[in-house]
């Protein structure tokens, strides 16, 4: 599994170096359950034709990122900071989201 970040790094703006109070230990004791118990890989880029990428992609292929580097994939699933890819729901429910996230 390769978790791909923009910037090479997890829960960067929630505990890391773009929070108010970061907490760096944190941030590496999550990286390395990560990395060591889940065996995931976490790589820096995003997609080079995000478009194509903003949607899952269920049958092998090959991801081309910004920085030209390749990944091989048999599954791809993006996955957002921001909150869930609620685009879906714009037409079929006036009202029901705000600024892009649904309403609580």
């Amino acid at each position: 599994v390769i978790l791909l970040t923009r910037s090479g790094k997890i829960l960067d703006t929630d505990f890391g170096e773009k929070s108010e109070k970061p907490r760096l230990d944190f941030v590496e004791h999550v990286s390395s359950i990560l990395r060591d118990k889940f065996k995931v890989e976490i790589k820096k880029g995003s997609p080079a034709d995000a478009a194509t990428y903003s949607q899952p992609h269920l049958s092998p292929g090959t991801l081309r990122l910004d920085s030209g580097d390749e990944i091989q994939y048999d599954l791809y699933m993006p996955t957002y900071g921001q909150g869930a890819n609620t685009d879906m729901l714009k037409s079929k429910h006036e009202g029901f989201l705000e600024g892009g996230r649904i309403k609580s």
